[in-house]
């Protein structure tokens, strides 16, 4: 299945260019470019207030998986451009909390 999924991220000085919006990306962009599961990646960054939007479709099992894909990607490209991720394990188990109810549609409604 295919998700859209989005995840806001509040970073200091973004209004000074301390945080590098381009460069992340571009991290980004490199891992849709190699990973089949990721497509659409796109960010939106609100300068005055720091808050960054990254949004991308992710292909997963289920709606959990597709969040944790969320999370370890958007991640992976804040390591790419040296930013620490101190305190993601906390969003990976929160998002994941929050998609335990996923389940399969009733029988009824997947013959429809």
């Amino acid at each position: 299945m295919i998700f859209s999924a989005d995840l806001e991220i509040g970073v200091d000085e973004v209004d000074d260019m301390e945080f590098p919006v381009e460069q992340f990306l571009v991290a980004l962009a490199n891992l849709e470019d190699s990973d089949p599961a990721i497509e659409d990646v796109d960010i939106t960054a609100t300068l005055a207030t720091g808050d960054i939007l990254i949004t991308m479709c992710v292909q997963a099992d289920d709606l959990a998986e597709a969040g944790q894909k969320l999370v370890a990607t958007v991640r992976s490209a804040l390591h790419e451009i040296g930013d620490g991720t101190a305190g993601w394990e906390q969003i990976a188990r929160d998002i994941h909390e929050a998609c335990m109810n996923v389940r399969a549609p009733s029988r009824h409604l997947a013959q429809t």
